[in-house]
């Protein structure tokens, strides 16, 4: 089901003229992001989202993100644009996640009714 037109966000356009650690949070960021092995997980109490990929584990709180690996961990300040974009494009990847693990799931059932219905015919 396409989402209806009112429903549709603008996507934000990632700020210009970042400072050297904002910079690399976003490039981490994204290659976390498009990585299928990295798990992602949101929690909506504290408004924090999480990304996962061994070794490597991201936070990101209202205003800064939290990188950690075996060895080292950065916190890094977010301006508030640069937090925008990053919200949106885990949002928008966690949606298409969520999408495909519903249709996944949904071509097994419907292959399955199909079955049924093909056993009920033969039975007639």
């Amino acid at each position: 089901m396409e989402t209806p037109n009112w429903l549709r966000k603008k996507d934000p356009i990632l700020p210009k003229n970042l400072d050297h650690a904002e910079q690399q949070v976003v490039d981490i960021f994204q290659e976390l992001l498009i990585n299928p092995k990295t798990e992602l997980h949101y929690d909506p109490e504290k408004y924090e989202c999480f990304l996962e990929c061994e070794p490597y584990f991201m936070v990101m709180e209202a205003g800064k993100v939290i990188i950690v690996n075996s060895i080292y961990s950065h916190e890094v300040r977010l301006s508030l644009k640069t937090e925008a974009y990053i919200s949106f494009n885990f949002n928008k990847e966690v949606s298409k996640r969520r999408q495909a693990l519903k249709l996944k799931y949904l071509s097994k059932v419907e292959k399955n009714l199909g079955k049924i219905l093909e056993s009920l015919k033969k039975l007639s």
